[in-house]
C-alpha cells in the first residue's frame, strides 16, 4: 500500500475516533449508519432481495439472470446512478448481484430519488424477487439455497460426531506406535532436520557470497522492473508530491475508479508524439497490458507465431484469445521465416500471390526478454511481417522505443 495511502487511513481514523477534537467523525458515522437504515429498508420495501445486515452502508442486491448485469448498468447510468455490478467469475455465474454503496454525504433526498429510479429498474427487468419469486424450475433465491446449505452442514456436522470416537482411537494408536505396518516412521522421531549448509540455519549473506550486510546505492537496478533507480529520483519524489497534493490519491488506483485525469492525456499524448504513431492507452498495470491487448485485437480464427522464450503476460494473453499458436526458436529469424512458409503453404495462399493471406496472422514477440535477456532480433522479424502480411505486438516490458 502506498504511503500517501496510510496517510489518509491514519487521519481518518484520527477524525472517526476524535482524536482532531471534533465531533466531526462522531456526526458523520451517525449518518452514515441513518443513510444505511433508510436505504436498505427502502430497497427491502421494493421487494428486492438485499444481501448482507444493518448497518453496513453496502449493499448487494440480487440478479440472478447474468443478461441483467448491463441492462442494470446501462439503465442505472442512463438515470445518473453510479453503481457496481458484479458477476462471473467474482461470483457463480447464477448468482450475479448489483451493489449499492451509501456514504454520510448523501441526503435523504437523494437517497429517495435513487430509490424511485431503481424501483423502475426493478419493474423493467423483473427484479422484485420478494413480492415474485423465481420459477421453482429455476435453482431458487439465494435465500432457498443458504436455508439448504444450513440443513446440509447440520448433516455433515452430525456425521463428524458420529466418527468422532474413531478417528480419535485412530489418532492414540498411531502416537502410541502402533499401526507400523501402515504408517512410515516420522522424521520429528528422528534426528531434526537440517538444510543442504548443515544442520544450523544457513546465513544468506555467506550463502550468496556477499559481505555487507548494509544496503548499498546503486544507479542500475537489475533485481527489479525499476532498472534506472527513479523511485529514489528526488525529481520524480517531488513531481509525485506535487501531483498527490492537487490531484489527491485513493487505494484503488485505476481510471475505470476515479476516471481519466489531465495527466493521463499529456502522458498518453506524450508518449504517441515520441513514438511518432497516432495514439498511445496508458495502463493502470504493466503486467495487465499485453494479457489484455491481444485477446482485445486478436481472434479465435487467427493464428500467432510467437517467439518461445516470452514471458507469463503473452502467455496469458494467447491462453485468453484462444489462438492457433505456432512457435518458433528463441530469437531465430530463420526459424520464424520458416513457421511463415509452413503457414502459407497450410493456407493455400502466397503473400506474392495474395496481398491478404486467408486468415489474420499476427507475429508477437518481446523485445528484450526478461526470462533471457536477450534482444530479438528486430529488423528481421520487421521485414518478416511485412514480407508475410502479418501484424506485430511488440511488449517492451524490459525496454523502450
Amino acid at each position: 500500500m502506498p504511503p500517501a495511502v496510510c496517510v489518509q487511513i491514519l487521519a481518518s481514523l484520527r477524525v472517526i475516533t476524535g482524536e482532531d477534537g471534533t465531533d466531526i467523525g462522531e456526526t458523520k458515522l451517525r449518518q452514515l449508519r441513518e443513510n444505511s437504515r433508510f436505504f436498505r429498508e427502502g430497497l427491502e420495501a421494493l421487494g428486492l432481495e438485499v444481501l448482507g445486515h444493518h448497518p453496513s452502508p453496502v449493499m448487494p442486491v440480487m440478479l440472478y439472470q447474468p443478461y441483467k448485469i448491463g441492462d442494470f448498468s446501462r439503465l442505472a447510468f442512463n438515470r445518473r446512478l453510479a453503481v457496481v455490478v458484479v458477476g462471473a467469475p467474482a461470483t457463480p455465474v447464477t448468482l450475479p448481484r448489483v451493489r449499492f454503496c451509501v456514504s454520510a454525504a448523501h441526503s435523504h433526498a437523494d437517497l429517495a430519488d435513487a430509490l424511485a429510479h431503481i424501483s423502475d429498474i426493478a419493474d423493467e427487468l423483473a427484479l422484485k424477487f420478494k413480492l415474485a419469486p423465481p420459477n421453482r424450475l429455476c435453482p431458487g433465491s439465494l435465500e432457498v439455497m443458504e436455508k439448504k446449505e444450513a440443513k446440509e452442514r447440520v448433516k455433515r456436522v452430525a456425521l463428524a460426531e458420529k466418527s468422532r470416537p474413531a478417528a480419535l482411537a485412530a489418532a492414540a494408536s498411531l502416537a502410541q506406535g502402533r499401526n507400523t505396518a501402515r504408517f512410515a516412521p516420522l522424521h520429528s522421531r528422528g534426528e531434526t532436520l537440517g538444510d543442504d549448509l548443515g544442520s544450523t540455519p544457513a546465513d544468506p549473506y555467506a550463502a550468496t557470497g556477499m559481505t555487507e550486510r548494509e544496503p548499498r546505492e546503486y544507479t542500475v537496478t537489475l533485481s527489479s522492473q525499476d532498472v534506472l533507480a527513479l523511485t529514489n529520483d528526488p525529481v520524480m519524489k517531488e513531481a509525485c508530491a506535487s501531483t498527490i497534493e492537487k490531484l489527491g490519491l485513493g487505494s484503488c488506483s485505476p481510471r475505470g475508479f476515479y476516471g481519466t485525469f489531465p495527466p493521463h492525456v499529456e502522458v498518453e499524448r506524450t508518449i504517441a508524439e515520441f513514438l511518432g504513431c497516432q495514439e498511445a492507452v496508458l495502463y493502470s498495470f504493466g503486467a495487465c497490458t499485453v494479457s489484455s491487448v491481444i485477446p482485445a485485437m486478436g481472434h479465435r480464427s487467427d493464428v500467432a507465431v510467437v517467439d518461445r522464450g516470452v514471458g507469463h503476460g503473452i502467455l496469458a494473453g494467447l491462453r485468453l484469445a484462444k489462438m492457433d499458436v505456432r512457435w518458433y526458436n528463441h530469437c531465430d529469424a530463420e526459424d520464424c521465416a520458416r513457421v511463415f512458409a509452413n503457414l502459407e503453404a497450410e493456407d493455400g495462399v502466397t503473400s506474392a500471390r495474395l496481398a491478404r493471406p486467408g486468415r489474420r496472422r499476427w507475429l508477437i514477440t518481446e523485445a528484450c526478454f526478461l526470462g533471457t535477456g536477450r534482444l530479438a532480433p528486430l529488423p528481421e522479424l520487421v521485414a518478416l511481417k511485412e514480407t508475410h502480411h502479418a501484424r506485430l505486438i511488440l511488449d517492451e516490458s524490459c525496454s523502450f522505443g
